[in-house]
C-alpha cells in the first residue's frame, strides 16, 4: 500500500471524503463518501480522479436516454404497429428458418404464430414445417398486406431490402406499377 494514500485518510480528494484505506488483491482501495448523494462505497484509489459521483449522476441521464429511445420507437409506429418489425429479415437465431414458426417440443409438432398490433395470434400446430410455413404466409398476407398497402408511403421512404414486403403483398418486382420505388 502506498504511503500517500494512508496519509489521505480523513481528507477530501477529488471531492470524495476518504474514510478508510485498505488493500485487496494487491490493489489500493478506499472507502469514500459520495460528494453528491452521501452514499458510502469502496472504489480503487486510482479511479477516484476519473469519478464525479458513485453513479448517482448517471441515473437521471439514463432515464432521459430511455425516454428518448421510447419516443423514437413510437414515432416509427403506426396504429401501434412498427412497420420495421413487419418487414425485418429472419433472425439468425431462428432454428426453423421461417419467421413465426417454431418446433413445439411438448407436442412434437411445428407451431405457427404471428404478432400484429401488439397481439400474438396463434395459427395452429402442424405435422410438417411446410404446412406451418403456408399458414404463416397466409396470415401475413391477410394481416400485414392491407396494412402495408395503406401505409406504403412509409415503406417507400425506408431504405433496405424490400423482398419481405413484396412477398407479403404478392409483388414480384419493383417497378412503376408495384407501388414501390427502387432504392
Amino acid at each position: 500500500m502506498r504511503i500517500k494514500w494512508l496519509k489521505m485518510q480523513g481528507k477530501t480528494v477529488y471531492g470524495f471524503k476518504i474514510l478508510e484505506v485498505c488493500r485487496e488483491n494487491n490493489i489500493t482501495m478506499v472507502k469514500v463518501v459520495c460528494p453528491i448523494c452521501g452514499k458510502i462505497y469502496t472504489i480503487r484509489a486510482d479511479y477516484l480522479k476519473y469519478r464525479k459521483s458513485c453513479g448517482c449522476l448517471t441515473k437521471p441521464y439514463e432515464i432521459e436516454k430511455g425516454k428518448k429511445i421510447a419516443e423514437e420507437a413510437k414515432k416509427q409506429c403506426i396504429d401501434g404497429t412498427s412497420i420495421r418489425s413487419l418487414t425485418t429479415k429472419i433472425s439468425k437465431a431462428n432454428k426453423s428458418g421461417i419467421k413465426g414458426v417454431h418446433w413445439d417440443k411438448k407436442r412434437n409438432k411445428w407451431a405457427a404464430q404471428i404478432t400484429f398490433k401488439g397481439k400474438n395470434h396463434y395459427l395452429g400446430r402442424y405435422d410438417n414445417k411446410e404446412d406451418a410455413r403456408e399458414a404463416r404466409e397466409k396470415a401475413e398476407k391477410e394481416m400485414f398486406g392491407k396494412f402495408l398497402e395503406e401505409h406504403k408511403e412509409y415503406v417507400k421512404d425506408r431504405k433496405g431490402d424490400m423482398s419481405h414486403e413484396k412477398r407479403i403483398l404478392g409483388k414480384s418486382k419493383v417497378g412503376k406499377n408495384s407501388g414501390y420505388e427502387k432504392i
